[in-house]
């Protein structure tokens, strides 16, 4: 169900004016969800794109809520995100050949299979 996000709180469907799916966006901010980024359609080589989240952060300054998520790649980098983009669907104006729907989507392997 694609619901209106007006503030920070999924169990209410709420973030910042972010349309998105209620279930999705419970997967993908659980701590330990594997993730991928749209882009490992055009690099999808190893574990490129692939994340494993942390949890969701605070930002102190405005109070605007963060994704915090670790790289399964490369130097195993940690990214901060502000929620809204993190469940924000693909543009497809930016990237009309991409099928994924949203920025990250759950990738659906145990995190043992990667």
């Amino acid at each position: 169900m694609d619901t209106t996000m007006t503030n920070s709180n999924l169990s209410d469907n709420t973030v910042s004016g972010t349309i998105f799916d209620e279930d999705h966006a419970q997967a993908i901010t659980k701590p330990g969800a594997v993730v991928r980024h749209f882009k490992r359609e055009v690099d999808g080589e190893g574990n490129n794109y692939l994340y494993r989240v942390i949890g969701k952060a605070q930002y102190t300054e405005t109070d605007e809520e963060m994704m915090v998520y670790q790289a399964l790649y490369g130097d195993k980098k940690l990214y901060v995100r502000p929620l809204k983009d993190y469940l924000e669907p693909v543009d497809r104006q930016k990237y009309p050949d991409i099928q994924q729907k949203y920025r990250f989507e759950l990738y659906g392997k145990e995190p043992g299979e990667i």
